[in-house]
Order: structure tokens, then C-alpha cells, then sequence
């Protein structure tokens, strides 16, 4: 090889690596010498198998002596590097020498990955962020979802926009993400009108050395008040449940429905606004409307400006009342959303005729409780006047015939009495029965 040749190839930007026919290295130009941190003295006449095995890159080996071209990720102790690598048989004089042609290519796999990243997600946020958790880079899709421009967030910290009661611990997962190079999380992100939106942030670390990482992060503002509104409907039917008369039962389903709503609202048939709980609710004939339509409506009150929907409560085609919800800004509810907030109105219009029956089932008992004990002291004053009426015919009573038929009188209406008498055990039965069941 001529002084010329020697030159160029030292200097030619691929690494350059050449071996006999049995692998060991008769020469490394500089650019190998930097990808692997290991100078041309240090491996000549070496075998290049036991080098790249020892610095960690086995497989590159494979892939060159298997005359494959391939990209290969390999770690020298100082940084992880991927390396496109393939090899060609020289033969020269009868020698066969093994030409290497080696080339970092760590940028090009990271970009490819940050635009693969982009490409297949398009709706979500992508941005590249270092470990102080300032803003690199982010992509067009954060005006869609969060209201910026790319320019209104760049050079700002991802803790910016994090909601205040998220802060603290979004903080220490983003510094276990930077430690493990990986990192998943949900959060409230504040969008430019000033409202929030539930986020999962995905972080991965792309480059330790120049300590940046990219976050995936999607809007999952749905799936969250879907699970939210979900474990809300599970806990009312638990209060359904467990209701034992109408006024805690309104009270405790106001309570749970609250902790989703801003602001709910009953109203009974007939009664008017019977429950309500939340902030700056105003009365108004949003609830009138429903109860006469029969039908859900979901609209902006014109009385007193808030989004409503509102749902008949009707238990067997009879309406018991109506569910009013009052919405924020941010809040939307689907055609899914709607329909259990449907079924859950007709629930508790069950539970109100149910209790509603209970306690006409009570009201009954405590009569019919007066009234045995009121017929049982009935019965022991019709007797005690019978039996005076009886001696006195005895005694007084000189005509045979008019005490006969006095006396006659007074049997007869004995057996009335055995039989209010006897009427009156089966009573005592009956009351019995109820106080057991009811």
C-alpha cells in the first residue's frame, strides 16, 4: 500500500478496518480508532473476533463474517453507539485480505426513531426534553391538543403546565424516569385557555451522555372521566342499596354524583327541588321541562347559563322526578356516558317507589297494630255490659216471654262477640307475621 493509499484511507471518514483471511487486524484507520476508543497499535496483528468480544460488540463480528450489511447496536464502556457495518474480499497477489467498512450511524437511528415516533402518533405530543425536564423540542400536534404554538413552549420546563396538585410527584417520577431510562405517568396538563386535560406522559431516555429524552404524551381526558364517572355510578348503587328512607337516600346520592359534577340537583314529582349540592346551582324550569318532555336533554340553561343534562326518573312508565347535572367547560359527556346516567336516573326512581312502599307497608302495620288493640278493648266492653244486661233480666225481669227474648238478645250477641273475639286471635297472628317481615 503506497504512502498515497496509507493517507487517504487514515482519513477517509468510514472506519476502515483490514485482516487477513483469518481475522487478524493488519490495519484500523483513526475513525475506528474513535468509534471504539482503541488505537491501531493496541490491535495490530490481533484477531478482530477478540477485540469487538471485548469491547461488547460480538454481534458485529457475526455480522461481518457472515458478509451480511447490518446495523448494530454495541456499548464500548463510554457510550452506546449503532454501527452499520459490512465487509468485502480483497484478493490481491493470490492473498485474500478482508476489507471492513465501518459507520456510526446513531444519529440516523435517533432521528428515524423521533420521526417514527411523530409518524405514528400523530394526535399525541411528542417532545424532546433534557434532564432538567426543559423543553428541546415539541411537536405541531401540541396546538391540537394543548392550545401552544411549538414557539410559546419552547425553552420551558414540562413542570409549567403540570397542575399544581400533580407537581410533587410528577416530579419524582420524571427523576425515576431519568434514572431508568424509562418512565410512564397520568396527569393533569393545563391547556392555553386555562382549562386542564388528563394526560399519560411515556418518557425514554435517547441519549444518556447528552442527557435528552423524548415524551410521548396523549390526551386521555375520556378514559379518566369514563373510570371517574364509572366508580361514581357503582358507589350511588351502593346507596341504593343500603338506603333506608327517602330523605337519606336523595342526600347520599347528591353527595357521590357531586364528587364528578360541579353542581346535581332532584326534583320530585309534585315536590319540586327536593336535593341539591354543589356550587353556585340556581333553581330553574330546566327540571319542569324534562319532567313534561319525558326525554333526556342536554342544553345551556337560558335562566341561568350553566350546561346541564338532565334525565327522567321513571319507574314502571311512572316519572318519580329528575336527575340535573350541571357541567364545567371542559366536561363532555357521550352517547355511552349518557346512557348509564340514564339508567342510574331510573335506578333511583326504583329505590323512591320502593321506599315509598316501605313505609305505606309501615303505615299499614302501625293501624292495623291501633286498630287490634283498639278492637281488643272493644271486645272487653261489649262484654262486661252483657253480662249485667243478663243478670238484671234474671232477676227484674218478671215476664217469662220478655226475659226470653232479652236473654235470647243478649246469647246472640255473645256469639257476635265470640266471634270478634276469635276474629281478634287471628289478628294478633296476622300482626305477628308483619312485625316479623316488615
Amino acid at each position: 500500500m503506497t504512502d498515497l493509499e496509507t493517507t487517504h484511507t487514515t482519513y477517509f471518514v468510514p472506519g476502515v478496518v483490514i485482516t487477513d483471511s483469518d481475522y487478524n487486524i493488519l490495519f484500523w484507520n483513526r475513525t475506528a480508532e474513535s468509534l471504539f476508543n482503541i488505537k491501531m497499535e493496541e490491535v495490530l496483528g490481533k484477531n478482530l473476533k477478540e477485540i469487538l468480544e471485548r469491547i461488547g460488540a460480538g454481534r458485529l463480528f457475526d455480522a461481518i463474517s457472515k458478509g451480511e450489511k447490518k446495523v448494530v447496536e454495541i456499548n464500548t464502556g463510554l457510550k452506546s453507539l449503532y454501527i452499520f457495518a459490512f465487509s468485502e474480499k480483497v484478493n490481491v497477489g493470490g492473498t485474500e485480505y478482508l476489507v471492513i467498512f465501518i459507520e456510526e450511524i446513531t444519529e440516523e437511528i435517533r432521528k428515524k426513531r423521533i420521526h417514527e415516533l411523530i409518524v405514528n402518533n400523530v394526535r399525541d405530543v411528542i417532545a424532546l426534553v433534557d434532564f432538567e425536564g426543559k423543553i428541546h423540542y415539541a411537536s405541531p400536534s401540541i396546538t391540537i391538543v394543548l392550545g401552544y404554538s411549538v414557539e410559546e413552549v419552547a425553552g420551558k420546563s414540562v413542570f409549567e403546565f403540570v397542575h399544581p396538585e400533580d407537581l410533587e410527584a410528577m416530579k419524582r417520577i420524571f427523576q425515576e424516569a431519568v434514572s431508568m431510562g424509562v418512565g410512564k405517568a397520568t396527569c393533569r396538563v393545563k391547556r392555553k385557555d386555562g382549562t386542564y386535560i388528563w394526560v399519560e406522559a411515556v418518557g425514554k431516555v435517547i441519549s444518556f451522555e447528552e442527557k435528552i429524552g423524548v415524551i410521548s404524551a396523549r390526551d386521555v381526558t375520556e378514559t379518566v372521566t369514563l373510570e371517574k364517572l364509572l366508580r361514581v355510578i357503582n358507589n350511588v348503587g351502593k346507596v341504593i342499596v343500603h338506603a333506608k328512607d327517602e330523605e337519606s337516600l336523595l342526600s347520599n346520592v347528591c353527595n357521590e354524583l357531586a364528587t364528578f359534577f360541579p353542581a346535581v340537583s332532584i326534583w320530585l314529582k309534585d315536590e319540586g327541588l327536593t336535593k341539591s349540592c354543589g356550587k353556585d346551582f340556581e333553581i330553574c324550569n330546566f327540571a319542569e321541562k324534562v319532567a313534561k318532555e319525558k326525554k333526556i336533554l342536554f342544553e345551556t340553561c337560558e335562566v341561568c347559563g350553566k350546561v346541564k343534562a338532565a334525565f327522567p326518573m321513571v319507574a314502571d312508565s311512572e316519572l318519580k322526578g329528575v336527575l340535573v347535572t350541571c357541567l364545567d367547560r371542559r366536561q363532555k359527556l357521550d352517547e355511552e356516558n349518557l346512557q348509564m346516567l340514564d339508567v342510574l336516573a331510573n335506578d333511583i326512581a326504583f329505590a323512591i317507589k320502593a321506599l315509598k312502599l316501605e313505609e305505606a307497608k309501615r303505615k299499614a302495620y302501625r293501624q292495623i297494630e291501633d286498630n287490634i288493640y283498639k278492637f281488643a278493648i272493644l271486645v272487653d266492653e261489649i262484654k262486661n255490659p252483657l253480662t249485667a244486661i243478663m243478670g238484671l233480666a234474671e232477676e227484674k225481669v218478671e215476664d217469662e216471654e220478655v226475659k226470653k227474648k232479652i236473654i235470647e238478645q243478649v246469647e246472640r250477641i255473645k256469639n257476635i262477640v265470640k266471634k270478634l273475639d276469635e276474629g281478634w286471635l287471628e289478628s294478633e297472628k296476622v300482626r305477628e307475621f308483619l312485625r316479623r317481615y316488615l
